[in-house]
């Protein structure tokens, strides 16, 4: 019985995969065995030991647990997902929120956040497609909807812009906050050194200095980082690239 449902999926995703190079998908674009690091091995053991058994070869001591999925499209330039595909036999609830909890943990361990899909076969021949959106729902996606590559590509593009944007923005945040601290704590030393209104010491001139400056340095780097935006950047995802096949 378990022989028949692997070969009933091994031809589900042969004929997906058809279908994505009638689409006009790159072969090197198409990586199968994808593969992630999730944290908190705890949980996931127990909810993946099921799945893949003794094949993850998981040790008490593990900090991380891998984590595979079916198919992912890589971008070309960057080799990062820019989508996740699973396959499944049938579709239900369990599993439906099995892959729901199964994706969000993959999706938690990436920089960016790919669209995610589920295939499953049709009574007859060929596949439904669905994908994962808002509020951990499945939405049917019909066959002449799915994404081709040029708008996943350049989907992940534009989020992983925004995401380091909001990182600079998050990271500006906190030295701001820093320096401002600093600042007013340097600033509190110079007022009590100064006392009567004498004539400040060489290290009174320095304390004052040291404080105009870090009132100055978050500004000068926000003018910096936003003078910045429009010039390319290469960030790298966390791709690993166990020993899988590629079509």
């Amino acid at each position: 019985m378990a022989d028949v449902i692997l070969a009933d999926k091994e031809k589900l995703e042969e004929e997906f995969l058809s279908f994505l190079r009638e689409t006009n998908f790159p072969d090197d674009s198409i990586f199968r065995g994808a593969c992630f690091r999730i944290k908190e091995p705890g949980k996931w053991k127990r909810t993946l030991s099921g799945w893949f058994g003794n094949l993850m070869g998981l040790s008490a001591e593990a900090g991380e647990l891998p984590c595979y999925a079916d198919l992912a499209i890589l971008d070309l330039e960057s080799k990062e997902y820019v989508a996740l595909v699973e396959f499944r036999m049938q579709v239900n609830e369990q599993v439906e929120t099995e892959m729901v909890e199964f994706f969000h943990a993959v999706l938690d361990s990436m920089e960016t956040k790919p669209p995610v899909f589920l295939v499953v076969p049709l009574l007859n021949c060929g596949f439904r497609i669905y994908q994962l959106r808002e509020h951990d729902l499945w939405q049917e996606l019909p066959r002449k909807n799915f994404p081709h590559y040029l708008a996943l590509a350049a989907g992940h593009a534009a989020e992983k812009t925004v995401a380091r944007e909001a990182k600079q923005g998050k990271a500006l945040d906190r030295f701001t906050m820093t320096c401002h601290l600093l600042a007013g704590a340097l600033g509190l030393l110079a007022i009590a050194s100064i006392g009567g209104l004498t004539a400040l010491s060489s290290g009174e001139m320095l304390l004052l200095v040291l404080v105009a400056l870090l009132v100055i340095a978050p500004h000068t780097v926000s003018f910096r980082v936003s003078g910045t935006k429009d010039k390319p950047h290469l960030i790298r995802g966390k791709l690993l690239a166990p020993n899988t096949r590629r079509l």
